[in-house]
């Protein structure tokens, strides 16, 4: 429903009036315009290849449309921001892979989306799974769904804000995602114990998750965790003598999506969120 967030010190809290303010009235409808859109930038690229004189003009002009295209398509997006949240579709869409659909309200007004998947069984241990960048957690759900059930384990798969079902939040900082999103779904699911477990972006998450539902918390604990091609700060990196940190790529540092930037976020989470 929207682009991929940015890690910021600043403010959390969401401007609810800039992400609904011209909102599209409907999904179907903006299926349908993106439809469009894709067809229309398909015959525009054919048209040119077909009409430049020479391969190097073909090859320089293709790439030039098509990032024109995008940016064009995703500015119109993110002036709409993102779409309106409908309960019967996302239950819809998260038993298309294999399980349940559910949301919660935060504090201060955003819809968080979170599919529950595996084994029903009173029994069952919980797991928390976070989803890595460019999806959701239907992703974990589909992974992971029928083995979770011979476990005996019951998955929960949050979205992070500014994907899938859940709402954008400008400005958010990781470290208070256990607190004002996860925190309700526990809440809500009446989960005590539970292993976290993260998978790219999402192991920041889940370190974060770890850190803040401690053996001190008042209502939840965290026994473990598990991190799956890990995602790492700064300094973890220098001590560890890593070559590569993900902190210095440069759509993380610079994802906030009110930049005339993000419009390439929209378009990649809108053709995504279609396929």
């Amino acid at each position: 429903r929207q682009s991929p967030m940015r890690q910021s010190p600043m403010s959390s809290r969401v401007s609810l009036n800039w992400t609904r303010r011209f909102a599209p009235p409907s999904r179907t409808a903006f299926k349908r315009g993106l439809v469009t859109w894709l067809g229309l930038t398909t015959i525009s690229l054919v048209a040119l290849v077909k009409r430049t004189d020479g391969l190097l003009k073909a090859l320089l002009g293709g790439p030039a449309l098509l990032c024109a295209s995008v940016l064009v398509y995703g500015t119109y997006r993110k002036e709409r921001g993102q779409l309106p949240f409908s309960e019967d579709e996302q239950r819809a869409s998260a038993e298309r892979l294999g399980g349940f659909g559910r949301h919660v309200t935060t504090k201060d007004g955003r819809v968080v989306e979170y599919l529950v998947y595996g084994s029903n069984r009173e029994d069952a241990t919980v797991m928390v799974q976070m989803h890595g960048a460019t999806s959701t957690g239907g992703l974990m759900c589909t992974w992971n769904a029928e083995m979770f059930k011979h476990l005996n384990i019951r998955g929960i798969a949050p979205t992070m804000p500014n994907s899938g079902y859940s709402d954008i939040q400008p400005d958010r900082r990781i470290a208070n995602f256990p607190r004002d999103d996860l925190a309700p779904i526990l809440w809500a699911e009446g989960v005590d114990e539970f292993l976290v477990d993260g998978h790219s972006l999402g192991t920041s998450h889940a370190l974060a998750v770890a850190w803040y539902f401690g053996p001190n918390h008042a209502e939840h604990r965290c026994i473990g965790l598990g991190l799956n091609c890990p995602y790492l700060s700064t300094p973890l990196c220098d001590e560890l003598g890593f070559r590569c940190d993900a902190d210095d790529l440069f759509l993380v540092r610079n994802n906030d999506p009110r930049e005339w930037h993000a419009a390439w976020n929209f378009t990649l989470a809108d053709v995504t969120n279609l396929l």
